[in-house]
């Protein structure tokens, strides 16, 4: 049906959308205009390659300070540990020196009269198992000549010690016997009357012992307490007891004056036991030798936790055990490699490498999208002119379609056709006035198959198509100006931007005037003249359209004829027609418009947001009218799903900015 055919309804909406076809099109004149610009490296590319740079550098560096502090700290977390374990057995086995000392105060106040039961309630005295776990007991050996051996052998049976003998029997110079020893358990029974000086390693530290007048630990022996299968490692501890009491200043009136001495056997498993409880050491394994040497045959102690083959950390330190040296082999253990910093290390340098791709990613695009804005910006800049006039123009429809004509044929040369899509051929006379094709299109998407070399479309639309044709158009690969809004929602606004970024489209949107005072106020503004705006108040006298129903029409209104009602609601979910939904009254509906803000905003916060150099807001508030009817003589509140409300009340909180500051803005409709 052509333009000429179709009859005017007064229900129907004004709607235009404006397409430009030329031999050489938009994008020849832009072309011509901006040749080879786009191609130039700019500032901001270079400083973004600088900046890539930068950040992967000082990522490298701290990476590296990372790893440095993460095996200095291990180092320092193995050193604490390996000294604590130093430290646990030096502080008991000195414990038990203590003891023994003590212990030789008693018997030296009378080497004599000390007898077996004496001796026995001294040391029960001391609670040895309870107070001081993993020692064996406390004895006492008397040195004896040959001839002497018979009479100490009687009388310590002559004070309940039975039964009682020396051993071994084998004939020498001197005898040291072991007289006493407490708790006399069986253990310790079997223990009784040895002569420990008949073999080597305690005769090393007997003599040691006699010599220095200190405490002189033997190497590693196995006791004569080992009377059952599971045999330990064991060492003893002597303490010499002189008569007198005190220490003899000459080497040999030590060795003349020695009575005997004063000594703790240990088994090696016991006395650990005893030191570190029934927890082991889950950080730190340790091994423990008999001298200044890890050798097999001198291990007196294999830890309990097991270090992995290759400990992250390993040391061999020495301590000096009452004369007597041990090594102790410390390693870490899986535990300790698990509460270690460093196995993180990969896991942050993954991490490190996603986050610069991830950096780099990020500035390319932010150098491809300055590129694409500096294209567009070119691009858009052959309607610069023309978006003044357009601005200019505001809701003067024919001077909009005058101004287009005018502009597009001095763009495009001689060549220029422009075709109205109207749906009931309202405008046709205007195309007639502006010496344009008569043509009158129905449906869009018709126009845009059949002719291929359009190049751009304008909309005027009701709100709720904007969206919708543009993607259409920018789909097939024209440029689109389109009245405001964008979208009818936001989500519609969002897809319209994106799809505009993706094709490439030349886009422009009329959203305001030009006022001269614009400028002159912004001026007033950056002089401080008026000094710092801190709230903005805008009021409109919108709506003078009808607003705030409560539900949609009910009635049945026949379809106007030449009127596409299908075409006409686009994306809305289909509904009756209804003349309350067109023409200037479907601004109302949420589904048609975006109401009283939708419609005025625009014009007002242009020129707010220009001056202030208004971005994003902080917070938003809205407020409004609400709805009431009497049902049952009580008043009910109403709910409106369907309608923008009579009047609101919004207020936006915007931050400080390039210097200015914070700023309330508030809109008043209704």
């Amino acid at each position: 049906m052509s333009g000429t055919e179709r009859s005017r309804s007064p229900e129907h909406p004004r709607s235009v959308v404006g397409l430009a076809r030329s031999q050489h099109g938009l994008r020849g004149a832009a072309r011509g205009m901006y040749q080879g610009s786009s191609m130039r490296r700019s500032p901001g590319t270079t400083h973004a390659y600088w900046l890539v740079g930068i950040v992967a550098a000082t990522t490298v560096v701290v990476l590296l300070g990372f790893h440095q502090l993460a095996r200095e700290r291990d180092a320092m977390r193995f050193r604490n540990a390996t000294e604590a374990v130093q430290d646990s057995i030096r502080a008991r086995l000195d414990a038990h020196v203590a003891i023994l000392l003590a212990t030789r105060g008693q018997v030296a106040s009378d080497p004599d009269g000390i007898d077996v039961h004496s001796f026995r309630t001294f040391v029960g005295y001391l609670d040895l198992p309870a107070r001081y776990p993993g020692i064996l007991g406390v004895g006492f050996t008397r040195r004896l000549r040959p001839h002497e051996v018979e009479a100490a052998v009687a009388e310590t049976i002559a004070h309940g010690q039975v039964p009682f003998r020396v051993w071994p029997a084998e004939p020498r110079d001197e005898v040291h016997a072991i007289l006493f020893l407490e708790p006399l358990d069986r253990r310790n029974q079997a223990a009784l009357g040895y002569d420990m000086f008949t073999d080597p390693v305690r005769r090393e530290a007997m003599a040691r012992a006699r010599d220095t007048g200190e405490p002189a630990a033997s190497g590693k022996v196995t006791l004569v307490q080992e009377i059952d299968d599971q045999k330990q490692a064991g060492f003893l501890i002597y303490v010499p007891v002189y008569e007198g009491g005190a220490r003899p200043s000459t080497l040999d009136e030590r060795r003349e004056k020695l009575v005997g001495f004063v000594y703790s056997p240990f088994r090696m498993e016991d006395l650990l036991r005893g030191v570190f409880g029934t927890q082991a050491y889950p950080r730190i394994a340790f091994d423990i030798y008999d001298g200044p040497q890890v050798q097999p045959e001198a291990l007196m102690h294999r830890g309990v936790v097991r270090a992995p083959d290759a400990p992250r950390a390993r040391s061999v330190v020495q301590m000096d055990i009452a004369g007597r040296p041990w090594s102790i082999d410390m390693r870490s253990t899986a535990a300790f490699a698990a509460s270690s910093t460093i196995p993180v290390f990969p896991w942050l340098v993954g991490l490190a490498v996603l986050l610069n791709v991830a950096f780099c990613v990020a500035m390319y695009a932010q150098v491809r999208a300055r590129r694409r804005e500096d294209a567009a910006r070119q691009r858009l800049a052959v309607l610069a002119d023309s978006s003044q006039r357009f601005s200019e123009a505001q809701l003067d429809l024919p001077l909009v379609l005058r101004t287009i004509t005018r502009e597009l044929a001095h763009r495009l040369g001689d060549s220029c056709t422009i075709n109205l899509v109207d749906e009931t051929g309202a405008f046709l006379e205007l195309a007639e006035t502006c010496h344009v094709d008569p043509a009158a299109e129905t449906s869009l998407r018709e126009l845009l198959a059949r002719e291929k070399d359009l190049d751009a479309v304008y909309i005027m639309t009701p709100d709720h198509l904007h969206a919708t044709i543009a993607l259409a158009a920018m789909r097939v690969g024209k440029h689109v100006i389109t009245h405001k809004p964008l979208g009818n929602v936001l989500r519609e606004a969002q897809i319209v931007i994106r799809a505009a970024r993706e094709t490439g489209a030349a886009t422009h949107m009329f959203c305001a005037s030009g006022l001269e005072s614009t400028a002159e106020h912004t001026e007033w503004l950056d002089a401080g003249t008026i000094g710092p705006v801190r709230e903005v108040h805008n009021w409109s006298n919108r709506p003078y359209w009808p607003q705030g129903m409560t539900s949609l029409p009910a009635e049945a209104v026949p379809v106007p004829e030449g009127l596409d009602w299908d075409l006409w609601l686009g994306p809305v979910p289909h509904r009756p027609y209804h003349p309350a939904y067109t023409n200037a009254v479907f601004r109302g509906w949420y589904d048609f418009c975006t109401g009283a803000l939708g419609d005025m905003g625009h014009y007002s916060f242009f020129q707010v947001f220009k001056m202030l150099r208004l971005g994003s807001p902080l917070s938003v508030e809205a407020s409004r009218s609400q709805y009431w009817r009497i049902e049952d003589l009580l008043w009910k509140k109403q709910t409106n799903a369907v309608s923008y409300p009579q009047a609101s009340l919004i207020r936006w909180e915007f931050p400080e900015r390039q210097g200015l500051p914070p700023v309330t803005l508030h809109w008043y409709d209704g």
